[in-house]
């Protein structure tokens, strides 16, 4: 059964094709790094480690939209799971595929569209994984549903995105508007509801981090508005790392919708569907 026709994808095969293609060489998340850099990382670790907490050793993980994913590897490494990903991206899932190969890492990644996968991939993975997707949906609940196939009964659906009601999607719209209008702006609770129509229980939603202007896309065509936009990005970005280095330090300042730049999803299906 596809799903699709339902949905509208506001991004679109052709602009992940050009975002993955000369894209400069990245590494697989490595949670015992300690630089400023990699703060999100680790950050993200740690909520993994508190998600995984007592589930069995033998498990099976998939990512949506893993187009040159660095999480990938780290999910085989550092959780044991066996590890798949689909993206419709040939050129993103190359590029998977090669960082599961750099670090040793045996997975397999699937070439398709989410929405009309190969079959025997439904209900078949503990763990379902994605960060930046969900939101490039009109259809969220759609789109949350689409995700929920995938899962075994009793699985769990792990969901990052970008907070774009606020502060960032103000500098995004700012900065690079095109990019802001390939998102839908979603709040917590309309997440959760994506969620729920999916038939999930929630077990974990909130706004994550205290800030991260890192994450604002300033890419565009050479010009003044790309040279002023990285600039002033990256003296917000400065600050964020100073006050990821302050957390670190002293004591974690409290998430908000304002200035949080991620919304995360935990949520479980059932282990058994009411009659």
């Amino acid at each position: 059964m596809s799903l699709r026709p339902l949905t509208v994808d506001k991004a679109g095969r052709k602009y992940w094709e050009q975002s993955w293609t000369d894209r400069p060489e990245t590494l697989p998340v490595d949670p015992s790094d300690r630089r400023l850099s990699a703060y999100v990382d680790r950050r993200l670790h740690e909520m993994f480690c508190s998600v995984f907490s007592g589930a069995p050793s033998t498990r099976r993980l998939l990512e949506i939209g893993c187009g040159r994913s660095r999480w990938l590897p780290y999910f085989g490494k550092h959780h044991g799971f066996s590890v798949a990903g689909v993206d419709y991206s040939p050129t993103g899932c190359q590029q998977a595929e090669a960082l599961l190969a750099a670090a040793q890492v045996e997975g397999r990644v699937i070439c398709a569209d989410f929405f009309d996968p190969p079959k025997e991939l439904l209900e078949s993975f503990d763990v379902v994984w994605s960060l930046g997707v969900m939101e490039h949906f009109d259809d969220t609940g759609n789109v949350a549903a689409a995700f929920a196939r995938f899962l075994r009964p009793g699985g769990v659906m792990i969901t990052v995105i970008p907070n774009m009601r606020w502060v960032i999607g103000g500098l995004q719209v700012l900065l690079n508007a095109p990019v802001y209008r390939i998102h839908v702006p979603l709040s917590l609770r309309e997440l959760v509801r994506a969620h729920e129509h999916a038939g999930l229980n929630t077990e974990d939603a909130r706004y994550f981090l205290a800030t991260n202007f890192w994450v604002v896309n300033v890419d565009q065509p050479p010009g003044i508005r790309r040279v002023l936009g990285r600039a002033l990005v990256g003296v917000m970005g400065r600050l964020s790392a100073m006050i990821w280095a302050f957390e670190e330090r002293f004591v974690r300042i409290p998430s908000s919708r304002v200035y949080s730049p991620y919304l995360l999803c935990v949520a479980r299906k059932p282990r058994t569907t009411a009659p």
